[in-house]
């Protein structure tokens, strides 16, 4: 994930692809602590799309400050190769502190739904008022 903001109040961190070859989906969860941030909204980035395939992405929050996130393309087609964004997760500062991004039940997938070899990293949101 990468950190983008220009907005004191809010955080903006972007769902990478680095270096992939043959992917067609994911699915992880991102959980963070909701008395120091609250999540705000998401957009879609177009890294799977970027063939002008279709595809479908869904977040869900629930609220024990846990992300839902699912991403795939559609149809037999084959899955994206190099480096880009995939989606941007937007939150907001509550109050001074630091929240653990921790990944959790997460996979990369082909395009026939195997599981691929892919590594996932979460890291820490630090909000200073």
């Amino acid at each position: 994930m990468e950190t983008r903001s220009s907005d004191p109040q809010q955080i903006t961190l972007a769902l990478k692809a680095n270096a992939v070859t043959d992917l067609y989906g994911v699915a992880l969860d991102i959980r963070f602590n909701t008395s120091i941030v609250s999540f705000d909204s998401f957009s879609v980035r177009d890294f799977l799309g970027s063939e002008g395939t279709s595809m479908s992405t869904q977040v869900v929050e629930n609220p024990d400050g846990t992300l839902v996130i699912g991403q795939s393309k559609f149809g037999a087609v084959s899955g994206a190769a190099g480096t880009g964004d995939m989606l941007v997760l937007t939150f907001r500062a509550i109050t001074a502190g630091s929240s653990a991004l921790t990944i959790a039940n997460q996979g990369a997938y082909d395009p026939s739904g195997s599981i691929t070899s892919t590594s996932f990293f979460g890291g820490t949101l630090t909000v200073v008022q």
